[in-house]
């Protein structure tokens, strides 16, 4: 058995999110439920910053 870690490979970016939100609207007719864990995830990725790049 392999152990797996809990980070993820790359950060969310808002083109992951947009991808999310379009397959969660799709089967509700293009809503998105309030409260539903996409406005979170946008949230997350508004407050993300980049790393500044060192020399």
């Amino acid at each position: 058995m392999t152990k797996t870690t809990s980070q993820p490979k790359h950060a969310i970016r808002s083109s992951d999110v947009a991808r999310i939100q379009g397959a969660v609207a799709k089967p509700l007719g293009g809503q998105i439920p309030k409260g539903n864990y996409v406005g979170r995830l946008q949230r997350v990725v508004a407050g993300q910053t980049t790393p500044k790049k060192t020399k």
